[in-house]
This record gives structure tokens, sequence and C-alpha cells, in this order.
């Protein structure tokens, strides 16, 4: 299936947004509450979405469940810095995607990688401001989550609360492994980069070519690691001097753990 086209696709969704139930109206329930994705693909083979102008979706703006061979491709998507749960793409459970030459501003996640996503490349993509690209949240509620082959390359995050991120739920098991993020410039993000994986073990993660430029204001003057081995160039503001050099130790593989 293709979807092409230079048109404009309206959710509509400020009267959803403004639900008492809402968590930033400081609402807990569900149900009622759920409110629609603008456009969702699910069990769909050989998916691609080009050229399309979407904005202001009540939840989610696209949505890709259970799906294999998905391109998405220019895409314009938009929403309120403020509206809630307005990811920009979201993929679970899916298989081998691609997205490039995208934009996107909303109230939530850029680009959103759920539990059991493999082979996804993100390329030329402009994000913010929102919430970054993420991987996560995985292992909600105990669950067993699995996340492989990740790529992200040649992107720009400005205006963000968050960068990239890894986000796991206490109490999950999985394993996120094989992710790189490469050449990603970050303009004024609060959190240019996090990776907590209290439940779901993080391995074989690739930083490079990774680009802060702080926001006018105060600097942290001393950053923190704990087990990061790597490397930097000059000039780096502020200077982290707390990578470990040499090659991380490397962490036995369970049988608990294996996902694919």
């Amino acid at each position: 299936m293709a979807l092409r086209g230079s048109g404009l696709i309206d959710g509509k969704g400020q009267k959803w947004w403004d639900l008492p139930c809402k968590p930033h109206k400081g609402g807990s329930t569900h149900g009622p509450c759920d409110s629609p994705v603008a456009l969702r693909f699910f069990m769909s083979n050989n998916v691609t979405v080009q050229g399309l102008r979407v904005q202001d979706s009540p939840e989610f703006h696209f949505r890709f469940d259970s799906c294999r061979g998905v391109h998405v491709d220019s895409l314009s998507i938009s929403s309120p810095a403020l509206s809630p749960n307005t990811d920009g793409i979201h993929v679970e459970n899916t298989q081998d995607v691609l997205i490039t030459n995208t934009v996107v501003s909303n109230g939530d996640d850029c680009v959103s990688i759920g539990a059991g996503t493999l082979n996804v490349h993100i390329e030329n993509v402009t994000c913010g401001p929102g919430h970054g690209i993420s991987i996560g949240s995985l292992g909600k509620q105990g669950s067993r989550a699995c996340v492989a082959n990740i790529t992200v390359r040649n992107a720009v995050i400005r205006h963000s609360d968050n960068g990239v991120r890894i986000k796991t739920w206490q109490g999950g098991s999985g394993s996120v492994s094989a992710v790189t993020f490469e050449n990603v410039r970050m303009d004024a993000v609060r959190n240019p980069i996090i990776i907590d994986h209290d439940a779901v073990p993080c391995t074989n993660i690739t930083l490079s070519g990774v680009e802060l430029l702080p926001a006018s204001g105060d600097t942290v003057d001393s950053p923190f690691c704990w087990n990061v081995y790597g490397n930097t160039t000059t000039p780096i503001v502020p200077p982290v001097a707390c990578l470990i050099e040499g090659v991380p130790r490397n962490v036995d593989d369970t049988s608990s753990l294996k996902c694919y």
C-alpha cells in the first residue's frame, strides 16, 4: 500500500487535549479518555507513506503496529508543544522501517520505538519542539520488551525536553541492542542523552558525531558518568572527563534476556 500526496490531514485535537481526565489536567483514568490516532497501520506489509502534512492529532499522529517493510518519507507533522501524547511516529512490534526527510514538532516524542521492533533506520529527521527520539518506554507492568538494530543518523533536535533517549520501566525484562546515534545535532535541549536501563539491559550502544549546543544560561560544570566508555573531540563544553578509555567490558548474555 502507498499513501502519497501533498494534502493536509487535520486531527482537530484540541477538544481531546482539553478533556479533564488527561494527565496534564491532573487526571489518571483510562478508557473513554483515550484519544484516537490520526493514521494507524496494523498488520500491514510493504507500506509507503510519503509527502503528507498531518497536524493536531488527538493522540499519536502515525502508528505502525505489527507491520513489516515500512517506508515513511517527507512528512510534515505538527501540533502544539503542550499537546499531550502527540507522538509524531510510533512503531511497535514492527520490522524493517525506514523514516527519512521528515519534520516533526509536537508535544511528545518525535519518533518513538516500542517493544518488538527490529531494523529501524531514521535519517534526515528534524525534531522540535517535543520530547526527542525515544526507544521506549519498555517493560511496562513487568512485560518483556525487545528492541534491536536501530540507527538514527543526520538528525537535528532543537528546543526539546529530551534529545535521544532509551527509557524502561522497573520490573520489565528483555533487551535493547545494536543502537547507533550518529551525526545528531542538538540545540537548546534540556536532557540531550538519556539511557535508562534499570530493567531492560542495553548493549552495543554507539554515539558518534553527536554535537550538543547549550541554550543560553547556566550549564552543568561537572558531567557525571557511570561505566561509560568513549572518546570526545574538543571543544566540549562542559568537558567530559569521566569517560573510560578502552573497550567496554562484555557482559555475558543469558537465555532469559535473549530476544531474537
